[in-house]
């Protein structure tokens, strides 16, 4: 298969490991473009400066109010295409504000497959 053409993902996620780890499975799935950043201050430098297509936001994010930097990123000045959260501590509240505000997925950290492959299908 080929890479993905002209697309870029962007982690924010506070946690180094985290983010490596995304940026493996990602790499892993033939996604070679990934930024990463540790704040939603990092985040808000990144995508004035980039087109994303997808975005994964940490409901652990510390600096600024995680859903708050999921709107920004859907509908700011420079939207993000998809949006996705992911959590250490999913549940049934955190899923529907995510599809609530317009999220493609509620991931768990680390996402299971079948959620990886749902993601990439709606990315579509």
């Amino acid at each position: 298969t080929q890479p993905h053409a002209g697309t870029r993902v962007l982690v924010i996620d506070p946690d180094p490991e985290v983010r490596l780890y995304w940026r493996a499975k990602f790499a892993g799935l033939r996604f070679p473009e990934l930024d990463e950043a540790a704040t939603a201050a990092q985040a808000r430098d990144l995508i004035q400066s980039g087109t994303y297509l997808l975005a994964i936001v940490s409901l652990g994010v510390v600096d600024a109010d995680p859903w708050d930097l999921v709107e920004l990123l859907r509908k700011g000045e420079h939207p993000v295409t998809h949006v996705a959260v992911a959590t250490h501590q999913p549940d049934w509240p955190k899923r529907i504000r995510a599809r609530i505000v317009g999220c493609n997925a509620c991931l768990d950290i680390p996402p299971s497959p079948g959620s990886m492959v749902r993601l990439l299908r709606s990315l579509r």
